[in-house]
C-alpha cells in the first residue's frame, strides 16, 4: 500500500484477520518502508499527526527503529520502519485490497 508518498504493510492481527484465522485485537501494527538516515525526519511529520506513547519517540525512533502512537479515538498503533531488502520486498509483493 502507498499513503503520502510512503510505502507501508498492516502487520500482526489486522493482517491476520484479513488473512488468516480472525482473532481480537485492539490496536494497528503496520511496517513503513524507509531508508536509513529519514527517521527522525520522517518520525518528526508523523508526530504532527499522531500521539506518542513513548517519552522522547525521536530518541526511541533512532534506537529501534519503531514508533508507539496512539491516535484520537485512543487506538494504540506500534509503527516499524522497515529498511531491509526483504521488507522492501514484502511491500513490492503486497496487495492493495
Amino acid at each position: 500500500m502507498q499513503l503520502q508518498g510512503f510505502r507501508f504493510c498492516f502487520i500482526g492481527g489486522v493482517a491476520v484477520q484479513r488473512w488468516g484465522e480472525p482473532r481480537v485485537t485492539d490496536d494497528l501494527d503496520l511496517t513503513l518502508f524507509l531508508n536509513y538516515g529519514d527517521e527522525q525526519s520522517v518520525a518528526k511529520q508523523i508526530l504532527t499527526r499522531y500521539q506518542s506513547r513513548h517519552p522522547n519517540p525521536l530518541a526511541f525512533v533512532m534506537e529501534a527503529r519503531i514508533l508507539l502512537l496512539q491516535d484520537i479515538s485512543g487506538t494504540d498503533i506500534d509503527l516499524s520502519l522497515g529498511g531491509m531488502p526483504y521488507e522492501q520486498r514484502m511491500m513490492e509483493s503486497g496487495r492493495d485490497s
